[in-house]
C-alpha cells in the first residue's frame, strides 16, 4: 500500500518522494524480495563432447556410422499418408561401472536429442585424409550433443535416484 501511495503522491507537483520521506522516518526499508512466484519446473538438459581422430580406415568408418546414426535418430519421420511428423528417437542414457550402472551419478529419465554440432579440424588447421571414392575425410571430428528429459523431475523421481 505505501507502495502504490508513494508512487501516486510522487505524480503529484511539489509532495517529493514520500517513500523516501517514510524510510527516513521510520528506519525501514521496503524489501521487494520477499515473494517469488513458481512458474514450474524446465526438463533437464545434458552435454556431451565427443572427438574423433581416427587412425585407420576401419576407425574413419566406425566414426562416421557413430555421428550418422545419432544424426539419423534426432531427427523425425513423416507419415506416409499426410504431412505428419513421427517423432524422432528417445535415448536411454545410463552412466555404467564394468558391468553395472554406476549409482553415485543421478539416473537420467528417457530423453531427445536436441542438437548434434560437428567442427571438423582443430581450431588453427583443417586437414583431411587423402581422398577415397566419397571424398576426403576430416582427420579431427568434434562433436557435441545437447540431450532434454521428457519427464519433469519432482521430489519423487529425485527420491528414485533421478
Amino acid at each position: 500500500g505505501a507502495e502504490l501511495g508513494g508512487a501516486a503522491l510522487a505524480l503529484i507537483p511539489g509532495v517529493g518522494d514520500l517513500k523516501g520521506a517514510l524510510t527516513k522516518v521510520t528506519g525501514k526499508a521496503f524489501n521487494n524480495n520477499l515473494e517469488m512466484v513458481f512458474k514450474g519446473v524446465p526438463m533437464r538438459e545434458f552435454s556431451y563432447n565427443f572427438e574423433f581422430a581416427p587412425n585407420n580406415r576401419k576407425e574413419l568408418d566406425n566414426s562416421r556410422k557413430i555421428i550418422n546414426l545419432f544424426k539419423y535418430h534426432m531427427h523425425p519421420e513423416i507419415a506416409d499418408v499426410g504431412n505428419d511428423f513421427i517423432v524422432p528417437s528417445q535415448f536411454q542414457i545410463t552412466y555404467m561401472y564394468m558391468d553395472k550402472r554406476n549409482n553415485y551419478i543421478p539416473k537420467i529419465s528417457r530423453c531427445v536429442l536436441k542438437t548434434l554440432e560437428l567442427e571438423h579440424g582443430d581450431a588453427s588447421i583443417f586437414s583431411t585424409f587423402s581422398a577415397d571414392e566419397i571424398g576426403a575425410a576430416p582427420i579431427y571430428t568434434k562433436m557435441s550433443l545437447s540431450f532434454a528429459e521428457t519427464e519433469i523431475m519432482t521430489k519423487k523421481t529425485i527420491a528414485e535416484g533421478f
